[in-house]
């Protein structure tokens, strides 16, 4: 395997309309490429959290779900592994777990990910007003848009995308370009 990919960014920032086209540009490539989703057992979770599940439980049981997905797509015979999130999303939605926790969670696992592509859209206040956002959902908020941001500035391996105007298009060319 080439690398495991993980795309991640609020909601309605374009992640699997993006996911989508970079595997196809792959294919087009040459490369194989298989597709997850954290979370890949989100039923469950979803569960979870509607019977009142604390912050730190569901935290615990992402990072189970991410094991077993893990473990799970070690095997397969791809070049690149694309997921739809990542753990950058679970410290956005889950505040009461630590970013060091997190990460020495995922780098126990047996496949780690190569780079995490985190997109934002920090000119979505004078989007949304100009209606810019093509594509992409203008009702996402600009502080969770920072906080995805901040997160990714704290990791080695995370790559902001400011979306901004583009197309979804033109995000994935740029994904495709730096991985390979």
């Amino acid at each position: 395997m080439r690398g495991y990919i993980a795309i991640d960014g609020p909601n309605g920032c374009g992640k699997t309309t993006v996911l989508r086209l970079v595997v196809m540009k792959l294919k087009l490539k040459g490369f194989s490429a298989y597709t997850v989703r954290e979370p890949d057992d989100g039923f469950t979770i979803e569960r979870f959290r509607l019977n009142g599940a604390s912050e730190e439980f569901l935290a615990g049981a992402f990072m189970m779900d991410r094991a077993h997905l893990m473990r799970r797509v070690a095997q397969q015979p791809y070049d690149y592994i694309l997921s739809d999130r990542s753990y950058i999303s679970t410290m956005v939605h889950q505040s009461g777990v630590s970013l060091d926790f997190l990460k020495a969670v995922s780098e126990s696992l047996p496949l780690y990910v190569d780079v995490i592509f985190v997109l934002v859209n920090r000119s979505r206040s004078q989007a949304r007003s100009a209606s810019l956002l093509s594509g992409f959902d203008k009702d996402n908020t600009t502080e969770e848009d920072e906080e995805y941001a901040d997160i990714a500035s704290m990791l080695d391996n995370a790559v902001v995308i400011n979306v901004g105007d583009m197309d979804p298009e033109q995000v994935a060319d740029i994904i495709v370009d730096y991985i390979l």
